[in-house]
């Protein structure tokens, strides 16, 4: 079994130099691939937390 890490999305923040990245798993199985959604969530949006909110804009 082989895990990669995939980057989905690329974000920047309100103040300069301040980056974060989303990341996928694929994982290769004997039974296919299976890809791993690690990024941001539903609650990342209705309750964020204080680092979260540096990256929206609202």
């Amino acid at each position: 079994m082989a895990i990669h890490h995939l980057n989905c999305a690329s974000m920047r923040g309100r103040f300069p130099r301040l980056e974060a990245i989303t990341y996928c798993l694929l994982v290769e199985t004997n039974r296919g691939l299976v890809l791993v959604d690690t990024g941001i969530g539903r609650q990342d949006y209705t309750d964020p937390s204080r680092l979260m909110r540096v990256f929206m804009f609202w």
